[in-house]
């Protein structure tokens, strides 16, 4: 499945997505922004997956990740970020960073999977108490 950049005429289709996968998060992205592209998987005119970065010079900040439910574990995500990892040679960006809740074993795990290390952790980030777990590779 071809991976594209978000148009403005599919962010209302992003931006629900956006909602079903992060359904406590009440700040939608606001885009576009000079900084900040979305990488999105499409089916039917709706966006079905999504990796928003904000590039800074020579690194990225990976921001949000989703997959529609019912596509997980299809190869979106892993096809997102085999996309991004070109682009971001093609532009010399040197690494990458993240972050995820320790508690989400299996984003963990792909992120490992991708090649991500583990750099430091934060005890009590999120509002629940649990620990961000902060990641970076090298490209």
């Amino acid at each position: 499945m071809l991976v594209k950049e978000l148009t403005p005429i599919r962010y209302p289709s992003f931006a629900t997505l956006y909602k079903q996968v992060f359904p406590n998060n009440d700040n939608i992205p606001v885009l576009p922004k000079k900084n900040r592209i979305v990488f999105i998987h499409e089916r039917d005119e709706n966006v079905i997956s999504f990796l928003l970065i904000r590039w800074i010079q020579c690194s990225v900040d990976i921001l949000d990740v989703g997959v529609e439910e019912i596509s997980r574990g299809k190869g979106l995500g892993e096809s997102l970020f085999k996309h991004f990892f070109t682009w971001a040679k093609e532009r010399r960006v040197k690494q990458a960073y993240l972050e995820v809740s320790a508690n989400n074993q299996p984003a963990v795990s792909f992120y490992n999977k991708l090649g991500f290390e583990v750099i430091r952790t934060r005890d009590g980030y999120y509002a629940d108490g649990s620990q961000a777990v902060v990641f970076r590779k090298v490209l």
